[in-house]
């Protein structure tokens, strides 16, 4: 089903539709044999529990819970990043050259310093949500590039697959495919 969308007014059809038939089962008891008695429960109880799937994916997520995600994401980046050059992670170490941004602050999502800053060609945007507005992102991406980078966008999308995907400009993928056939 998470490959399925429906608009508002489909969801609510729906859900009148399944309500319906509830009804309509629940009308039609009367004189009915016990096994068809428990599989009109059972389905009773299947409806009712899509009814409330659709109900709760009309809720829009919590903001908290949107920057939790995000928060989840920009660690993930930060571990890889860091197992990269052969460190070790650590938000809490203000010595560690990689950090992760604190949400709602401008600014690339990944801060790194030192040797890795030197080396890691890139100024990191992150974002993990269900829709999808790459356009807004890139431009986001481009107004936080640092001096002599290459923006890269890390996108998380749970309908997309488990793991994130990178977007990033053709010149610096060729730029990556040239380093790699150096060696």
């Amino acid at each position: 089903m998470s490959d399925i969308s429906f608009d508002k007014k489909e969801k609510t059809l729906l859900k009148e539709c399944l309500e319906n038939e509830i009804l309509s089962m629940k009308s039609s008891l009367v004189g009915q044999d016990m096994e068809l008695l428990k599989e009109r429960d059972k389905r009773e109880k299947q409806i009712q529990k899509l009814v409330k799937k659709i109900t709760r994916s009309e809720t829009p997520i919590k903001v908290s819970s949107r920057k939790g995600k995000g928060r989840k994401l920009q660690y993930f980046v930060c571990e890889r990043i860091a197992s990269l050059f052969g460190i070790k992670f650590d938000q809490n170490d203000d010595d560690c050259p990689i950090h992760s941004r604190e949400m709602g602050q401008h600014g690339t999502d990944v801060i790194t310093r030192g040797k890795v800053k030197k080396l890691f060609p890139f100024s990191v945007e992150c974002k993990c949500c269900e829709s999808l507005q790459i356009q807004q992102w890139i431009e986001q991406a481009r107004s936080n590039i640092e001096k002599n980078k290459s923006w890269l966008l890390v996108v998380k999308k749970k309908s997309i697959g488990q793991k994130p995907i990178v977007v990033m400009e053709w010149d610096s993928f060729e730029e990556l495919m040239k380093q790699f056939l150096k060696n």
